[in-house]
């Protein structure tokens, strides 16, 4: 049995309004921006690399193409089939995977939103996993690093989400400092390099 549900077609997207006012429940991670991955990830100005040259990374090492859309999907697949169905309990809207990236205006430079657990009143209960986040978050990392990120981002929205049947919201208060200490690395210097999103 598959979770995995792929977004809803524009037809069918009737509700279009601000997220609410109520606490995000999202894993949060900070972009690690190596100078020319900020151009290949589309930020700054784009350089081309001359044919047949490998671009490096670090030591000399070529860099790893981005993990292909259908592989993640693919891997999201895997790792929901994996876990217990007691955790998907009223999960009506499944888990979804998005092509988006994901930013909060308020949030540190440089920070997406991996994943993020939604309750909607028309669409229900229901996990998004936004790829463009991941790229964004990943350039240049082995396909191995970005299957288990992928695997603590379902893992840590279904938490959100076990948490909220439960009536307790420990992970949302652990996400809050989590924001608090990246808003501090930002403001003792490690934060803005340029790669922020417009």
């Amino acid at each position: 049995m598959t979770r995995i549900s792929p977004p809803l077609a524009p037809a069918r997207r009737l509700v279009l309004r601000p997220p609410p006012a109520v606490p995000r429940r999202a894993r949060l991670a900070r972009a690690r921006v190596h100078p020319w991955v900020r151009s290949w990830a589309g930020f700054g100005r784009r350089e081309r690399t001359p044919p047949g040259e490998k671009r490096a990374f670090g030591g000399g090492q070529a860099v790893p193409a981005p993990v292909p859309y259908p592989v993640f999907c693919r891997w999201a697949d895997e790792i929901v089939d994996s876990l217990p169905e007691p955790l998907f309990r009223e999960l009506s809207g499944g888990v979804q995977v998005s092509r988006q990236t994901r930013r909060n205006p308020e949030d540190p430079p440089d920070v997406y939103l991996l994943g993020e657990y939604i309750v909607d009143p028309y669409l229900g209960r229901l996990i998004h996993i936004y790829y463009g986040s991941f790229r964004r978050v990943f350039a240049g990392e082995e396909p191995e690093v970005w299957r288990e990120e992928l695997e603590i981002t379902i893992l840590h929205e279904l938490r959100h989400h076990v948490e909220d049947l439960a009536g307790v919201d420990w992970l949302n208060e652990e996400d809050r400092l989590e924001l608090l200490r990246l808003w501090q690395e930002v403001s003792q210097g490690a934060g803005r390099d340029g790669g922020d999103d417009p």
